[in-house]
């Protein structure tokens, strides 16, 4: 009925073989059976009863009196899918084990042989069963459940049985690996597959299999084999009341486990793009094979899939034989929509003759697959397609085997029932069905190819192996003991001690930090500041490229050359520049400083500017700026950054459209950038600190060597940023196919950093940022992210209080909601005594913890001689934090947060949102 069903129904391969004609269902019924003790009849649909033991194993009964035979399939839902890392296989190694015995039954192949059993058994993606076929004997028959049962729970999964079926495992392995387009299948689902066992292949990997622990694999088999994961079909010729006696007998007495059945969750995200796979390796032809992920069999689009299958690959008359084989690009075409429990794959293959273009070929197959949107499925290739799919469906409806063995398919998928729920169904499909689920689901973003290229001697990397760590080791030549280095206290008043500050003849203010550090690597940091209010306006664009522009090329060297000199010097230098200034960060050991300062001061004053890095930089600033434009989560949140903007273009503190931004990106010249620098860049007003193993008296003469005359035309003067209010305001922006979804709100307040309410302001932001975290992640379970920030300028009394959450879409109104309850919470009532006293300890021993690095010294260097504080200063901010009060935070707080007053902006894709 479905080919993914028909795949599964392989499995049941002896029982399908049973007549192929009409039967007619035997005389006896279910109701007319007595069931024995502790089983309860659950439905009966055309001839096969349901019935169920009180320890959950689900027996499904199928008489046939017109069979010849009997066949009982024990059927247990463990497949690879249940497989965990390190488990691959065991689903496939159990099914070989349970055949080497019990203590009961010490050799049940020859028992089965000296019976006269066709028996076997086979492993999927879902399951595993055991089935067996004889002569209609009750004895037979009774015998058989018996060993079923004990099977169950008693089979002996012994290392010495392991080992010496591994060699048939192994083979059975190697048949797969030597089966290229078994290969090919494997390996294009694995790509296909990020997460989703499904992607992993059934028979497991070498070394899982090689490597099995045994008492994992006990522990997968008592996990699993078990009744209530398990269910029991008996078609064919035989007595429904002696077999329910028998199946009370033999698994009534079978314990249902106290610990809970795993269940499996995992689900592949939609996929985001093409995937491509070649797979090099000895075969007679090419071949392409493209897959696409479709719904779970169980789904109300697998029987449109079908029809849709059948329409592509019809025979002569299909689609794909028409664009391929009759236009000589292929020699033959199929198609499949396999469907599994939790997922499944619509796969297309094409076989190429040795010299067809396979580019050629699989653009044709790509073009006819992906094409319905724009050439649909015309009603008589749908009529031609159904009624072939009715005449089939007809067929195996005709065979009691049949149906039972499709049933128990749909069982293994979730419900043996959905097999005539699917025949209802299939009648009802119509065109639309079958053009809709091509639009859905053959999609260029959501396909995986795989070419399988014949190749006579394929080269291969080495296998790979396990580290031996003991022969790395081996003969290794370590230095014992600990580099010593001497301690540096970073406390304030040692600070004010041992740095060195001067401002130079030339103005640069320099600050140095002597001290020991690990390698004897000194920081030398540079912050350039230039430029006017007039003077940058338009300027934006050449100033964020004239930075990066000087390391391309300077004194006759060009980037590579640069790059080589800082590598033989062992150092790194980084040099960016903006609007308003710029920043060098140098790191060197001390031995090659003085080296490494001159080559920086060479990139700082010469620049070559040349011609093809330019363009170079300006086309990747193009393509970045062309994307943005095009992604709709840049754009509105370009949108949100640009709300209430009271700058107009070209004010070095407007935000750019992302239009704008573009524009500006491509008419600039190198001339632009050259003239920039030449009227701005400069060291005028530079600030430089440098901390390593080094004197203030050895680096103080360098540093005037390398900037002090280092002057530019523009002079330089702050650029004011004062508090301009925008207006409340709740913005929902659609940020299509995220995952997340992001909350962030502000209000402004006319705070600066130096005013008496910062602190108190700031503590009251710290609480409330805590109780976010309280209520929203630690209560609810909404947020992996969510605080709030009071960030306040130095200068300008133009301070942010912004708050944020990531959350799932489904979840962004609830947690907008829970934000605001929160701030009316904090205004009504005030922040406690113990939140307080317990954020006020937590602010002092983080403003400590962050004293202990170079990187804090280097930026508290050039931050304090810039306002010409003494580091005495940090030592009165902790006081003034000490000092702090409850009733301070909380009137703080209500002077200037306002719960109407916000912006609030929520990007999610509004389609999620609930």
């Amino acid at each position: 009925m479905r080919n993914s069903l028909a795949a599964i129904l392989a499995a049941f391969m002896v029982i399908v073989s049973i007549g192929l004609l009409p039967s007619k269902l035997a005389a006896q019924t279910a109701a007319t059976v007595t069931l024995p003790n502790g089983i309860r009849q659950i439905q009966t649909v055309e001839g096969i009863t349901e019935y169920r033991l009180e320890n959950g194993l689900k027996v499904l009964l199928a008489p046939d009196g017109s069979a010849s035979t009997v066949t009982v399939t024990m059927t247990y839902l463990v497949g690879s899918r249940h497989e965990g890392y390190g488990e691959s296989g065991m689903a496939h190694l159990l099914e070989h084990l349970i055949f080497k015995g019990t203590p009961t039954t010490a050799e049940p192949k020859a028992e089965f042989r000296r019976r006269g059993f066709s028996f076997n058994g086979t492993t999927s993606e879902d399951r595993t069963n055991y089935f067996a076929t004889f002569s209609p004997d009750a004895a037979n028959l009774d015998w058989y459940l018996s060993w079923q049962a004990d099977a169950m729970v008693n089979s002996h999964i012994a290392r010495k049985d392991l080992d010496t079926e591994m060699t048939v495992v192994r083979n059975e392995f190697e048949i797969r690996e030597n089966n290229a387009m078994q290969v090919l299948l494997e390996r294009t689902l694995s790509s296909a597959y990020s997460w989703h066992s499904y992607g992993r292949a059934i028979v497991g990997a070498r070394a899982d299999i090689e490597n099995v622990d045994i008492a994992n694999l006990q522990a997968f088999y008592r996990r699993f084999y078990r009744p209530d994961n398990a269910f029991l079909l008996v078609h064919g010729k035989f007595d429904v009341a002696s077999t329910l006696a028998s199946v009370a007998r033999h698994f009534g007495p079978i314990k249902k486990p106290a610990a809970t059945l795993p269940s499996t969750y995992t689900l592949d995200p939609a996929q985001d793009g093409e995937r491509n796979v070649v797979v090099r390796r000895p075969a007679t032809q090419p071949v392409l094979l493209a897959s696409y992920h479709i719904p779970p069999d169980l789904h109300p689009d697998s029987e449109p899939l079908q029809v849709l299958s059948l329409v592509l690959a019809d025979g002569t008359s299909g689609r794909l034989h028409k664009a391929l084989v009759d236009a000589k690009l292929a020699t033959s075409v199929g198609t499949s929509a396999r469907q599994l429990r939790e997922g499944g794959t619509f796969r297309v293959i094409v076989s190429l003759n040795a010299d067809s273009d396979a580019d050629k070929a699989r653009d044709a197959m790509l073009k006819v697959t992906e094409n319905i949107g724009r050439e649909p499925v015309t009603a008589e290739e749908f009529e031609q397609a159904r009624s072939k799919l009715a005449l089939g469906l007809a067929r195996m409806f005709s065979s009691s085997a049949g149906i039972a063995g499709l049933a128990a398919a749909s069982q293994v998928n979730g419900d043996w029932r959905a097999v005539f729920v699917s025949r209802e169904r299939f009648g009802k499909v119509t065109l639309d069905d079958v053009n809709r689920v091509a639009r859905s689901y053959l999609l260029r973003e959501n396909r995986t190819v795989g070419h399988l290229v014949p190749t006579g001697s394929p080269v291969r990397a080495p296998d790979p192996k396990m580290a031996d760590v003991a022969a790395y080791m081996q003969g290794a030549t370590l230095i014992e003991g600990t580099e010593s280095v001497a301690s540096f206290d970073y406390g304030p008043k040692t600070l004010a001690q041992r740095i060195y500050k001067v401002t130079t003849a030339g103005g640069v203010r320099l600050s140095v930090a002597e001290k020991a550090v690990r390698g004897e690597l000194v920081t030398v940091q540079i912050n350039l500041r230039f430029g006017t209010l007039n003077s940058l306006a338009r300027q934006s664009t050449a100033a964020g490229f004239a930075g990066p522009m000087l390391r391309r090329g300077a004194g006759g060297l060009n980037r590579e050359q640069l790059d080589n000199a800082l590598l033989k010097l062992g150092a790194t230098l980084q040099v960016n520049t903006w609007a308003e200034g710029g920043s060098v960060r140098l790191v060197v050991r001390k031995e090659q400083l003085a080296e490494a300062l001159k080559l920086t001061e060479t990139v700082l004053k010469k620049p070559d500017f040349p011609a093809a890095a330019f363009e170079e930089l300006k086309s990747a600033a193009i393509s970045s700026a062309t994307g943005a434009l095009q992604d709709p989560s840049t754009q509105v949140r370009n949108e949100f950054a640009r709300y209430g903007d009271p700058y107009a273009a070209g004010d070095p503190r407007q935000v750019s459209s992302l239009t704008e931004r573009l524009e500006n990106l491509k008419a600039l010249t190198l001339e632009d950038v050259k003239r920039f620098y030449s009227t701005h860049v400069g060291a005028q007003n530079a600030l430089v600190a440098v901390v390593g193993p080094v004197s203030a008296a050895a680096v103080e003469p360098q540093v005037v060597a390398m900037l002090d005359s280092w002057k530019a035309p523009a002079a330089y003067e702050r650029i004011a940023k004062p508090l301009a209010v925008r207006q409340p305001t709740r913005m929902l922006l659609n940020t299509p196919d995220k995952s997340n979804a992001t909350i962030e709100a502000y209000l402004q307040a006319p705070i600066k950093q130096t005013d008496a309410d910062f602190w108190p302001m700031q503590m009251a932001t710290q609480i409330f940022s805590a109780k976010l975290f309280e209520r929203l992640r630690e209560k609810e379970g909404l947020s992996y992210t969510v605080n709030a920030r009071l960030s306040a300028d130095i200068y300008d009394p133009n301070a942010t209080l912004a708050l944020r959450a990531e959350v799932a879409p489904s979840s962004i109104l609830r947690a907008e909601a829970l934000l605001k309850d929160e701030l009316e919470i904090s205004l009504k009532s005030g922040f406690s005594a113990a939140q307080f006293e317990r954020q006020k300890k937590q602010s002092l021993a983080e403003r400590q913890r962050t004293r202990t690095s170079d990187e804090w010294l280097v930026g508290i260097m050039t931050f304090f001689h810039e306002l010409d504080w003494p580091y005495t200063r940090l030592l009165e901010n902790d006081a003034q934090i000490a000092a702090l009060t409850l009733e301070q935070v909380n009137s703080t707080w209500r002077k200037y947060v306002d719960a109407n007053r916000f912006v609030w902006g929520l990007f999610a894709d509004q389609a999620k949102v609930k």
